[in-house]
């Protein structure tokens, strides 16, 4: 039998799970209708980035989230330390709208669209750092994971999750040379996240 989890880590995982899901309401806030008199289509094509952003986030924020929930399958207790990396991770969390909302605003901005990408991929990069922090204090001498865990899928989460950082750092510095490439890579980097638990067996 799997040991049980403590309390307080299933209080923590219902708010976290709650802070998701109010972040990814809060992107579809910067989809706004266009107000014309004719030329609707037109009007709506044009907002494309607006789209292209939530869309982006959405996704995402959605894997991060499910990746998040992976993580808690193998954390069994808690303490006042991890509560507090939780709560930076979460500020990061609610804070993607943001660079969401950037990103859309000045994609098609010749002179604005690095930096704006710039920005929304290295919000990305702190997203991956903190994700680590919360892993490596968790796995610490294995002091909040389930004594049973198997010890093979630890190592294969550590080396997933350690490439998260790597492969952001990579996006962010090319966010300076091509933007487009850049968008099109951070959608790659988490569609491989989507996919890695598929690889393999992932069960506490």
């Amino acid at each position: 039998m799997a040991e049980p989890r403590e309390a307080g880590v299933d209080r923590l995982v219902a708010f976290s799970d709650a802070v998701f899901a109010i972040a990814v309401t809060l992107l579809v806030l910067d989809l706004h209708e266009p107000t014309v008199s004719s030329g609707l289509l037109h009007a709506l094509l044009k907002a494309w980035p607006g789209y292209l952003g939530y869309a982006l986030s959405f996704l995402i924020v959605g894997i991060i989230w499910a990746q998040n929930h992976l993580m808690f399958r193998f954390i069994r207790r808690t303490d006042h330390l991890f509560l507090l990396i939780n709560v930076v991770f979460l500020m990061w969390v609610a804070v993607v709208p943001y660079p969401t909302a950037i990103l859309a605003r000045y994609l098609e901005n010749p002179a604005e669209r690095q930096t704006a990408t710039a920005l929304y991929t290295g919000v990305f990069l702190v997203g991956g750092l903190l994700v680590n922090l919360q892993w490596q204090y968790a796995i610490h001498r294995d002091h909040l994971l389930a004594a049973d865990a198997d010890r093979g899928t630890i190592r294969k989460l550590t080396w997933n999750y350690a490439a998260g950082p790597v492969l952001y750092l990579a996006d962010f510095a090319l966010a300076f040379v091509s933007p487009p490439a850049s968008i099109a890579l951070i959608f790659l980097i988490n569609l491989f996240f989507a996919i890695s638990p598929l690889l393999g067996p992932l069960i506490a």
